[in-house]
């Protein structure tokens, strides 16, 4: 027996329940029937966020701006912590940046969020749409697309038919593959420690950028005087600092990152990925659009991956909102032409910003403290890393400026 749906979003992470409550309460797409699949039990999902332990996810202002028009940002201010200044430096080199959001005349240039308390807000608002079904766990292990509608099969038989699917399933992506969409991807070679760190001096609302002899060091403000850090190391040199204890890692650290924020008092549980940069050859097809990390996964050394994501999401949801879903293939291919060059750009900034200061060129290596502090006076290339850090694309979606669609 067959489950009949408008939409089908295969992945329920931060992406897959930001687009269903995006779809489910958008003014059109309102009257859609979604169904939201992931292979994961809802009680391991809910699980898996709190054992997180102080992990934070770094969200631009279109994103804050488009959480708010969803109505989730109520839930989510009181843990949220303003990133109102910038410092990018590099280690033992002369020069820096610093950037502030007054300048700019913005409230910030974005928001840490405990990631915890962020997947909790999405999970419970999906719950609390009507026009949204959880199907999990329900693992996809066939697909289907054709003219008119997307069939999903698992290996018990049970089968959902769809108008279109969006594929929301992460970098290894089953929906891609089974598509038979190719990938070009990047080895970086690299890990990322992620954790937190508290400290001795008060942050400011100040995010840290620092190039490290081992890899970009990221300290982004949270609550009190605690920092969430992400530091990107040689995969070896990432294993090596795992296995260190907490005062022998806090001290390495501290090494790498000086004493801006005086001495660091305590340093959390740390966690390790590997890096990589994938791009999906297509990003539609016949009823079918992959989104997020299905799509295209990033280097974090910016923190572009969600909040593109969010750009994408806002961007489709518009185009969906305009016409119903029997000629929505004309929509995908407009969707992605829409798409394609804040999507470069981004991939661009990140993939060269992490090759410039992990780069062993004597020349390079060498002019890198000169460019950053080059850069505040040489304002074009000023509010080129301002406009990322914001989320800015040139996209007139709504949502991205914090409105509800228009209908």
């Amino acid at each position: 027996m067959a489950s009949h749906y408008d939409i089908a979003v295969v992945g329920g992470g931060l992406v897959g329940s930001s687009l269903a409550i995006a779809l489910a309460s958008s003014l059109t797409s309102s009257s859609y029937n979604i169904v939201l699949i992931d292979s994961q039990p809802l009680a391991d999902i809910q699980l898996k966020a709190d054992s997180l332990d102080g992990r934070s996810i770094a969200l631009a202002l279109s994103s804050k701006k488009m959480l708010y028009a969803l109505g989730l940002w109520d839930n989510l201010q009181e843990h949220a912590t303003a990133i109102k200044k910038i410092h990018i430096s590099d280690q033992g080199r002369f020069g820096a940046t610093r950037l502030d959001s007054t300048r700019y005349a913005v409230e910030s240039f974005g928001y840490l969020v405990p990631a915890d308390h962020l997947i909790h807000t999405l999970n419970n608002q999906v719950d609390s749409l009507d026009n949204v079904t959880r199907l999990q766990p329900y693992k996809v292990s066939a697909i289907e697309n054709h003219s008119s509608h997307v069939i999903l099969k698992q290996n018990d038989g049970e089968t959902v038919l769809a108008t279109l699917l969006i594929a929301a399933d992460g970098a290894n992506s089953f929906i891609r593959k089974a598509l038979g969409i190719g990938l070009e991807e990047k080895q970086y070679q690299q890990s990322a420690i992620v954790g937190s760190v508290e400290c001795e001096q008060a942050h400011n609302n100040t995010a840290y950028e620092r190039f490290t002899e081992e890899g970009p060091l990221a300290l982004l403000p949270r609550e009190g005087n605690c920092c969430g850090f992400i530091w990107m190391n040689p995969t070896e040199a990432a294993e090596n600092h795992l296995a260190l204890s907490d005062q022998a890692f806090k001290d390495k650290l501290q090494q790498a990152f000086g004493f801006r924020l005086g001495h660091f008092q305590s340093v959390s549980k740390r966690f390790a990925y590997p890096l990589a940069l994938l791009m999906s050859h297509q990003r539609v097809q016949q009823r079918v659009v992959l989104i997020g990390n299905a799509a295209q996964t990033l280097h974090p050394i910016a923190g572009q991956g969600l909040n593109l994501a969010l750009r994408d999401i806002a961007e489709l949801v518009e185009l969906l909102n305009e016409n119903d879903l029997q000629n929505v293939d004309e929509k995908l291919d407009i969707y992605a032409d829409k798409r394609q060059p804040d999507i470069e750009k981004t991939i661009r900034f990140t993939d060269r910003l992490n090759f410039l200061f992990n780069t062993d060129y004597p020349v390079l290596k060498q002019s890198r403290g000169l460019g950053l502090a080059m850069l505040g006076a040489i304002p074009v290339l000023e509010e080129q890393i301002v406009k990322q850090n914001l989320g800015e694309s040139g996209s007139n979606a709504s949502l991205l400026s914090g409105h509800m669609i228009n209908p």
